[in-house]
């Protein structure tokens, strides 16, 4: 399973460097030739007495060349690549008129060396928030990175919490925590079997979630005569986390289910996971959604 959407949001003062630590098993390629999209940013400001929604504009998240950017202010030196935002505001949240102000906005990507202080992380994404590719007095409100599976993947821990620690500094110095926190690992399974006293198909499964019953989520059955089934049927997991629903048996059927959990992106720090990487503590965190298909299911029929 890849990475869905790595979300941050913020509520403190002017916003001037991040770090975000990757959790302990992650990969990231850091080969792409500049000009490789790798993903879709979003990032939301407060500025010029308003709050403004950015969107790329063009592709996405791009990859840059990492000579042209070793003379950071936050993070001088080469680097192992970099991806840049550039974004212009797409959404106006307030009642003056949209202020012209693009980002153009690089990540520095680096593999660190695995301890406490980084919570066993092996690479860190810096972002230098400074003039003149950011506003001035700008505050972070909200950052999200969803990067394609193919740039990024991860190791799912046998159940629990998969943590992406986003460390903020701000222009007073303080330095306070947001988490994006994936619940891994999300399995779906799929069963079904021949029914000769009815003549029916009965399908089973069940869709947990760090090892807990996901109750309540709806399950897409796709299901039909040949591997590429196209027919469809909506069920709805009960409150162990399972669905059983029955088809007629006219042949051998094959089934997929298709499930997704909606993400939770604005956390208090009672969302946070402990403990912090940040003196000031964890102040707010997001739950990604993610979502996941079931192995190709063959139902026979004598």
């Amino acid at each position: 399973m890849g990475i869905e959407v790595i979300g941050f949001e913020r509520d403190l003062d002017e916003t001037t460097s991040a770090v975000v630590y990757a959790p302990a098993g992650t990969s990231i390629r850091l080969d792409q030739p500049p000009g490789t999209v790798v993903g879709i940013p979003g990032v939301r400001l407060e500025v010029a007495g308003t709050t403004l929604a950015y969107n790329p504009v063009r592709t996405g998240l791009v990859v840059a060349d990492p000579s042209a950017y070793e003379h950071s202010a936050c993070a001088p030196g080469s680097h192992a690549a970099v991806w840049l935002i550039e974004a212009t505001p797409t959404k106006n949240y307030g009642t003056v008129p949209t202020p012209s102000l693009p980002l153009n906005l690089p990540i520095y990507i680096d593999p660190v060396t695995p301890s406490t202080a980084n919570g066993f992380s092996t690479y860190a994404l810096r972002i230098c928030f400074a003039p003149p590719d950011w506003p001035a007095g700008a505050v972070v409100r909200r950052i999200t990175l969803h990067l394609a599976s193919s740039i990024v993947s991860e190791r799912a821990p046998e159940s629990g919490p998969e943590v992406w620690h986003g460390i903020f500094t701000t222009a007073g110095a303080a330095t306070v925590e947001s988490q994006a926190i994936f619940l891994l690992p999300l399995n779906l399974t799929l069963r079904g079997r021949y029914l000769r006293t009815t003549k029916k198909i009965a399908l089973t499964g069940s869709l947990t979630q760090a090892g807990i019953p996901a109750t309540g989520q709806t399950v897409l059955i796709r299901y039909g005569p040949s591997p590429a089934p196209t027919k469809r049927a909506i069920t709805h997991t009960n409150r162990q986390g399972q669905i059983a629903l029955t088809f007629p048996a006219v042949h051998t059927t094959w089934f997929r289910a298709y499930a997704s959990i909606e993400g939770k992106p604005y956390l208090d720090s009672s969302g946070c996971m402990p403990p912090s990487l940040a003196p000031g503590g964890c102040l707010t965190a997001s739950q990604a959604g993610l979502a996941i298909t079931s192995p190709l299911v063959r139902a026979p029929v004598p």
